[in-house]
């Protein structure tokens, strides 16, 4: 007898690594972005100061206003798999998970992620 299929959707995104020079540039671009980008505001949330000390407050704010994502989990041990969670427009689980050397990193890549897949056709 074979399992029964999960029916969530699941996209995993590419590691978020930060080891070496070129790597840790690019992480510290991601969370540069993002934080340019949250402190913009969207439809749902007020332009703010995003700092350093708010950063994954104001990340997590924007996944559940702007997407209606929730973190889900965040696994440890060599390095880290962050999991959000919200729902397709056909009412189903939708699953995203980056893994990383910084979750913050990861929650970065995985809003970023919403937010180009808001902007595409």
């Amino acid at each position: 007898m074979s399992p029964v299929p999960d029916p969530a959707e699941r996209h995993h995104l590419p590691m978020v690594c930060t080891c070496g020079p070129e790597r840790a540039a690019a992480g510290e671009a991601l969370y540069q972005r993002v934080r340019a980008a949250l402190s913009r505001g969207s439809e749902e949330l007020k332009a703010r100061p995003v700092t350093d000390r708010t950063f994954v407050d104001d990340l997590l704010l924007s996944l559940l206003a702007d997407h209606g994502a929730t973190v889900e989990a965040i696994h440890g041990d060599q390095w880290f798999a962050v999991t959000v969670e919200s729902f397709t427009s056909a009412n189903e689980e939708m699953h995203v998970v980056c893994q990383c050397d910084q979750p913050t990193l990861g929650l970065a890549a995985i809003w970023e992620w919403y937010e180009q897949r808001k902007t595409q056709p």
